[in-house]
Order: C-alpha cells, then sequence, then structure tokens
C-alpha cells in the first residue's frame, strides 16, 4: 500500500511538472512511478501515454513511438496512441528522408499531445 501511495504522489509530481515545462524532471517521476507497475496500474495511470508526452515535449520521437508501441500491445487508451503514433510516424519517416521541414508536423505532435494530457491526466484517476 505505500507503494501505491508513493506511485500515486510520483505521478501527481509528474503531471505538475509537465504542466509547468519540466518535462525532463516530469520523465524522471513518471518513468519511477511506472517501474514496477503491473498491467493494470499502468493501465490505470495511463503510463505509456504519459511518458509519450513527455518525449514528444522534448523531442525524442524515438522514445515517444516505443513508449505509444507499449501501450498499443497492452490495449491502453488505443484510439489516442494510434493518433499521436500516426503522427510521430509521419516526423520520423521524413527524418530519414532528410527532410526537414516538418515544422507543421512537430505543431500538429504538440497539439495532440496537450489534448492527450488534459484527458489522460482527467480520466486517469490518481488517489
Amino acid at each position: 500500500e505505500a507503494i501505491d501511495q508513493c506511485n500515486n504522489q510520483l505521478f501527481i509530481e509528474g503531471d505538475q511538472l509537465f504542466k509547468e515545462g519540466d518535462y525532463h524532471a516530469a520523465k524522471e517521476h513518471y518513468t519511477h512511478a511506472a517501474t514496477g507497475l503491473g498491467e493494470e496500474g499502468q493501465r490505470r495511470f495511463a503510463a505509456h501515454l504519459r511518458l509519450a508526452c513527455v518525449y514528444c515535449k522534448i523531442g525524442d520521437y524515438v522514445d515517444a513511438d516505443q513508449s505509444l508501441l507499449q501501450a498499443l500491445q497492452h490495449h491502453h487508451d488505443t484510439d489516442t496512441s494510434l493518433r499521436l503514433i500516426k503522427l510521430l510516424q509521419d516526423v520520423l519517416n521524413k527524418n530519414q528522408r532528410l527532410q526537414t521541414d516538418d515544422a507543421a508536423a512537430k505543431r500538429k505532435i504538440d497539439e495532440c499531445v496537450t489534448e492527450v494530457m488534459a484527458r489522460v491526466t482527467a480520466t486517469h484517476s490518481i488517489g
């Protein structure tokens, strides 16, 4: 029970750090909280989605893609994960083709991340 309370607090603090724009600290909090969580806990907290959003904000689209693949594998918010992964794959594919004009795609990712985090923090209970 104490571990569950600590995880709750880490997610709460991570969400606050995310809102404040301290994405690296939010990533640390989410990573620590998600470590050792079972399938139900990961789903309840949308751990993979939170991590994917943080990775997007820091520009690490490869790790964001991997987090979303884990979310899909475990059937966590499938529609949301699919929408964000499509945007990420567009940017990743452009980078592989050495196209540098992807500001619009990155802006779409950022808008999607904002929507995802608003929904995740509202619908995935902590506490």
